[in-house]
């Protein structure tokens, strides 16, 4: 699934580019995070190699998804974490689009 989310969603860029209205992932379920950072290297967000060293001390590449992962947008674990980040995202987002702040659609 989160393969093809990153392949025909997300529009995610892993040069670092902005992407128009690049869509965020929230992979609420932390422990999950190897599927992650499967995809997440096989589209050249870090080495691949960088997978070897999964939860090791001195790895960025964590048992749960945080933002020094290159493109991990949000730091989650607790399951049900990921429900409050999607609010927050999205009443932003609607905020960009209205102009108005602390509206929420």
């Amino acid at each position: 699934m989160i393969r093809v989310l990153y392949d025909d969603f997300l529009r995610h860029n892993p040069a670092g580019a902005s992407v128009a209205r690049a869509r965020p992932l929230i992979l609420s379920k932390g422990h999950g995070c190897l599927a992650l950072y499967a995809v997440l290297a096989d589209r050249g967000f870090f080495p691949l190699e960088e997978l070897d060293r999964f939860c090791h001390f001195d790895s960025f590449l964590g048992g749960h998804p945080e933002t020094v992962v290159p493109g991990v947008e949000a730091c989650t674990g607790a399951l049900g974490h990921g429900l409050s980040i999607g609010i927050g995202m999205g009443a932003g987002r609607a905020d960009d689009r209205t102009g108005q702040q602390g509206s929420m659609c």
